[in-house]
């Protein structure tokens, strides 16, 4: 969707898309930790202890995301200038629309990285299918969805996609969040 809005559209969400993986990565980590401790503590039969882990994991996840968001928010510009090139035509559209963009990073990075973490809490105690499904709904359908009629028939164009992301990595949080407040999770048997 975002290819077919230009050149110029399409180098800018390129550069975005990398510099959000930062705040992927963070999350991944820290997901794939909090999986592996929950799925310890709930063979070992001490749910009190896999929430525990998964909490923990949250409050890190909070301090990375606020640190990552205050990063971005001085050096913001200045990473999107690091895989810009001077000499392109489009190196002044690149530049302002993708310090806009940083803006999008650091509104969905708490968001991200909370979702990410929680869903590797769902995964660690043996709720794949939640997970599966929830991702399939939100990644496979709805941001698709949205993403289009942010940037087409409404006219967004590139940030009608970061809108769509953001409201996808949101609603994922809320899914997740929802399953693990619940504590359901905490009953399957694996």
């Amino acid at each position: 969707l975002v290819a077919d809005l230009g050149t110029a559209e399409y180098g800018t969400h390129i550069i975005a898309m990398n510099i959000i993986t930062v705040s992927f990565a963070c999350g991944d980590g820290l997901s794939v930790a909090t999986s592996a401790l929950i799925g310890q503590n709930l063979g070992k039969k001490r749910p009190d202890l896999a929430s525990l882990y998964a909490k923990v994991g949250q409050r890190i996840g909070v301090l990375i995301s606020v640190l990552l968001m205050v990063f971005l928010f001085f050096a913001g510009g200045w990473m999107v200038k690091l895989f810009a090139d001077p000499d392109d035509e489009h190196y002044q559209y690149v530049i302002e629309n993708g310090k806009i963009l940083i803006y999008y990073i650091i509104i969905c990075a708490p968001g991200q990285i909370s979702q990410v973490i929680y869903n590797g809490a769902l995964r660690g105690a043996g709720d794949t299918r939640y997970v599966a499904l929830t991702s399939a709904i939100s990644i496979g359908l709805f941001r698709p969805l949205t993403a289009y009629i942010f940037c087409y028939p409404l006219g967004f164009g590139l940030f009608g996609a970061w809108i769509s992301l953001l409201i996808d990595q949101y609603m994922r949080l809320g899914f997740s969040m929802y399953r693990f407040i619940s504590a359901k999770w905490q009953k399957i048997v694996v």
